[in-house]
């Protein structure tokens, strides 16, 4: 009988045992479920703060990037349309009764208010323009570019909580904030030499932002070959050729890395003319004309920005 009853309490400890140990195996398993299931969140949810803060930064750069062109007038339309009135010469009349009752008319009325007359009775003629580099006037459009860097300074404090989400160096992120104030000072000021430049060191803040939590080469590359672009148009108004010529060179270096991974993207027609338009924009540099740099730098970055 006492043999048997320890028979029977071995049988029950295995079984015991052998319930710990799937217990133990589920409960592992269930934490190991648990972490991989957060892993997954967190990467995800990574991921969705990587392509918000891109299509924040490009928000910014297509801003920073039509005022840049607009300090000079310049525009990617081939023709722009302008509408005018036609003064058309009316006969005298020969009723005087009639001349004399306009002429009551007209006193009682305010000049605005003939002003308004004269200008709705006026046939209106639409006409296209072509948009030259050399027949423009190259006067800044302050009234668009007040309105972007507006449009940016307010839409700022929003990217910034994000940047910090991306542990972007809190440098960096003050470097740009420091650099909008300085931008719309001289906005304000309507200080074109100035604006330029600002502009172009306000850009130069996106690739970095880009290249500290992006693994997209390309998109990098691109960014940082558009910021040297900027930087050789602002200092086009200086006439400091020699910064010109280097920071087009730095251009074609990261442009060169482009050109190396077309495997990567579709647009190899975009790339091959982006490179040779480059160039032309880097080799007009010695010839020292302002005029020709600013063609140069339109037909350049007009196909760089489609990458």
């Amino acid at each position: 009988m006492g043999n048997s009853h320890i028979i029977y309490f071995k049988d029950n400890s295995k079984k015991l045992v052998k319930l710990l140990i799937i217990i133990v195996l589920l409960i592992s398993f269930s934490i190991n479920l648990s972490g991989c299931s957060k892993g997954a969140n967190n990467n995800e949810n990574d991921k969705n703060i990587e392509d918000k803060v891109n299509e924040e930064i490009k928000y910014i750069g297509s801003n920073i990037f039509a005022m840049l062109n607009n300090a000079n007038n310049i525009t990617f339309r081939n023709y722009t349309v302008s509408n005018e009135y036609v003064d058309i010469q009316s006969g005298n009349t020969d009723d005087e009764g009639t001349s004399e009752e306009n002429s009551k008319l007209d006193e009682d009325k305010s000049e605005s208010d003939q002003e308004n007359l004269k200008t709705e009775s006026k046939p209106q003629v639409y006409k296209t323009i072509p948009n030259k580099m050399l027949t423009n006037n190259k006067d800044p459009d302050w009234n668009n570019i007040k309105t972007n860097i507006e449009n940016i300074n307010s839409y700022w404090s929003s990217i910034v909580i994000d940047l910090y989400k991306l542990n972007i160096s809190n440098e960096d992120i003050l470097g740009f904030s420091s650099q909008l104030n300085i931008t719309i000072t001289s906005i304000r000021d309507e200080n074109k030499r100035d604006t330029l430049i600002n502009l172009a060191n306000l850009y130069a803040y996106l690739p970095k932002y880009i290249n500290a939590y992006s693994k997209d080469e390309l998109l990098k590359n691109i960014m940082y070959t558009k910021s040297h672009i900027f930087n050789a148009y602002a200092l086009i108004e200086f006439e400091k050729y020699d910064e010109i010529k280097s920071n087009l060179i730095k251009a074609e270096e990261y442009y060169m890395n482009i050109v190396n991974k077309m495997e990567l993207t579709q647009k190899h027609y975009n790339i091959n003319k982006g490179y040779i338009l480059l160039k032309e924009f880097q080799n007009s540099v010695d010839q020292k004309d302002k005029d020709v740099l600013l063609i140069k730098y339109k037909e350049a970055i007009e196909e760089i920005n489609l990458l």
